[in-house]
């Protein structure tokens, strides 16, 4: 069953943020439906649709949270989870971080960080919610530190 991308052409929507993408499945045999169904539901007549060579502007996050189509007779499609997993365990004595533009502004960095790799270097959502980079050795004592992370009446106590 193909997909496509389609949203609505300026004139039939009331704003440029009505022009999200949807994700269209058309029937298997390649005929066109008198009005098309996107995943999230919407119908539309023809002619209201652009198709789109891929995904662009905003998507429907309707249609992104809609399970796509099963095959005829075969197992539902399982999709990855949209949640991002936990990191392992940061090793001991990298506890900090600095914002993505490095303003030297150090973060205090959870046990179990999401965290990713950019550009060769560990990325990690710290305490406060700020993406950093993570520091290979402790900051220097004379850089400032996030009050938001380093207040020690919001941060838990660590597990013994």
């Amino acid at each position: 069953m193909p997909i496509i991308y389609a949203r609505l052409l300026p004139q039939h929507a009331t704003g440029e943020s009505a022009r999200c993408t949807h994700l269209v499945v058309l029937p298997a045999n390649g005929a066109l439906p008198s009005a098309l169904v996107a995943l999230c539901g919407m119908s539309f007549p023809p002619g209201v649709l652009e198709n789109l060579p891929e995904i662009g502007g905003a998507p429907c996050t309707a249609c992104l949270a809609t399970p796509g189509p099963t095959p005829a007779g075969g197992p539902p499609v399982r999709r990855p989870s949209p949640h991002p997993r936990r990191g392992p365990a940061i090793p001991a004595g990298r506890t900090s971080a600095v914002g993505l533009r490095e303003t030297r502004l150090v973060h205090r960095v959870p046990a179990h960080p999401l965290a990713s790799v950019l550009d060769g270097r560990t990325v990690v959502i710290t305490t406060c919610g700020v993406l950093g980079w993570l520091l290979r050795d402790e900051p220097p004592t004379t850089w400032p530190r996030c009050t938001s992370c380093h207040d020690t009446r919001r941060t838990p106590p660590a597990p013994e």
